[in-house]
């Protein structure tokens, strides 16, 4: 009696623990099939340098160094892997965007020549908006127009507009300017006639919503214009052509900033907008551009990016953006995904163990 007692016992205890053992089995299971779809492929990966404010600014300097500008003035270099400060704007003012070529860095009150140590800024304090060096000069785009600094002097660039890009567009033996702004769309001259008498401006809208906010400029390997806008991304051939939509499924999301890359004698072309980074190769023919393939949106972090993309900088093989903090196309693949991995066949060791002996 007492042995079938003992028998009924043991197999009851053994139902009781099946179904722990299975959900143990189970979890450990989903555990570790999840790490690699958490921390594998390229997604955007966080590497933000130790700093008190947001990023602001992002632009690539000679080699594989990496320049980026905060909201509290700070400059910082990116060199062999390590971020380090290379120094502070006067009055900590907030940098907006870097030229680390001519060693400059744009504030909202003016441009900070960084090697020289001094501050340039234009007459009656306008806030500015874009810089653009060129020839001989510099370009400071405002909330009220352009301005040629030439000289050591300040001219009126002789528009009337809310400037927020400024772009260089090299076609034949003309320098074209070209000028994008909040409402008005864009604006085009060619740069040598900038500051002098009797310019005049050709507004450059042909193809264009109206109105529309041009929020950033880009320059194809063909020369062709690219124009991202607050109702998608718009190319151009020439500044007397006709504007036309790049589509293949970016739709008409904003297009905050574009960068142009090269991987496998293959052009890729990135979109910055409010909801990430979206990416599509691009075929550069003498006159036209034509997508190859749909936009791909690249994958987020698991929490998603802190801000909108302002920046998107391709340097050498990889890709960085700025979108509050700083990120870098890459795999995440750390000690957590072996840590996670590790614990999930633990786990699913020990469900398949309780199922076995029970």
């Amino acid at each position: 009696m007492s042995f079938i007692e003992d028998s009924t016992d043991r197999t009851r205890s053994g139902r009781q623990l099946r179904p722990g053992a299975w959900a143990l089995f189970g979890a450990g299971l989903l555990l570790a099939l999840s790490a690699p779809w958490l921390y594998g492929g390229e997604r955007w990966v966080l590497d933000d340098p130790d700093r008190p404010g947001h990023i602001t600014a992002l632009a690539a300097g000679n080699g594989q160094t990496l320049y980026a500008g905060n909201q509290s003035g700070n400059l910082l270099q990116r060199r062999d892997g390590r971020w380090t400060t290379a120094g502070t704007s006067p009055g900590e003012q907030a940098i907006l965007g870097l030229f680390p070529e001519h060693g400059l860095a744009m504030t909202t009150q003016g441009v900070w020549d960084w090697r020289e140590g001094r501050m340039l800024s234009p007459p009656g304090s306008p806030r500015v908006s874009h810089v653009l060096p060129v020839e001989g000069g510099l370009l400071v785009g405002t909330g009220n127009g352009i301005l040629l600094r030439a000289e050591g002097e300040w001219r009126d660039g002789a528009l009337q507009a809310q400037v927020y890009r400024l772009q260089m567009q090299s076609r034949t033996d003309v320098e074209t300017l070209h000028v994008g702004t909040i409402a008005d769309g864009v604006w085009s001259l060619p740069v040598g006639d900038v500051g002098q008498d009797g310019a005049e401006w050709r507004q450059n809208n042909q193809g264009l919503p109206k109105p529309v906010n041009v929020l950033s400029l880009l320059t194809a390997g063909n020369d062709a214009l690219l124009a991202g806008t607050d109702q998608g991304l718009f190319w151009q051939a020439s500044d007397s052509e006709r504007w036309r939509r790049v589509d293949a499924g970016l739709g008409t999301r904003r297009i905050l900033a574009l960068g142009r890359s090269h991987v496998d004698d293959t052009t890729i072309l990135w979109a910055g907008s409010d909801d990430g980074v979206y990416q599509v190769r691009l075929v550069e023919r003498e006159r036209t551009l034509e997508t190859q393939g749909r936009w791909e949106e690249v994958n987020n972090p698991p929490g998603g990016l802190d801000q909108s993309v302002s920046w998107v900088v391709p340097l050498e093989e990889n890709v960085w953006i700025a979108a509050g903090s700083l990120y870098r196309l890459g795999s995440p693949r750390d000690d957590r995904w072996m840590l996670q991995l590790g614990a999930g066949l633990f786990l699913a060791a020990v469900g398949l163990y309780r199922l076995r002996k029970h």
